[in-house]
């Protein structure tokens, strides 16, 4: 990964937790950390396949390595949220980058 490239801000949400003040489940995903990150975009053979099975509403980013993120949070990117669409990934078990595969949700 080329540091430079990663010019994207995108956001980790934590799930929602516990009640609110009047008792009820609570709804909203609360912020948890911003990172910058590289939009890995599909080029040719992926990106047609990816149109044929209409995946557009899917994105990969690349991150520096954190142990500090889950498989249960979502990802905000351009005021969008994602779900994870596959598990993060430590790239190469190297400790030094992280493939995180997202989807956006159609509500919020």
């Amino acid at each position: 990964m080329d540091t430079r490239k990663a010019r994207q801000r995108i956001t980790f949400l934590l799930p929602p937790e516990g009640t609110d003040d009047d008792g009820f489940p609570r709804k909203k995903w609360t912020p948890y950390v911003t990172v910058w990150a590289e939009l890995q975009t599909l080029k040719g053979k992926s990106f047609y396949e990816a149109a044929s099975t209409n995946l557009e509403n899917y994105r990969h980013f690349r991150i520096r390595y954190r142990n500090d993120l889950n498989d249960r949070m979502r990802v905000s990117w351009n005021d969008i949220d994602h779900e994870l669409a596959a598990p993060i990934e430590n790239t190469d078990g190297m400790n030094r980058y992280m493939d995180v595969r997202v989807k956006a949700v159609t509500n919020r």
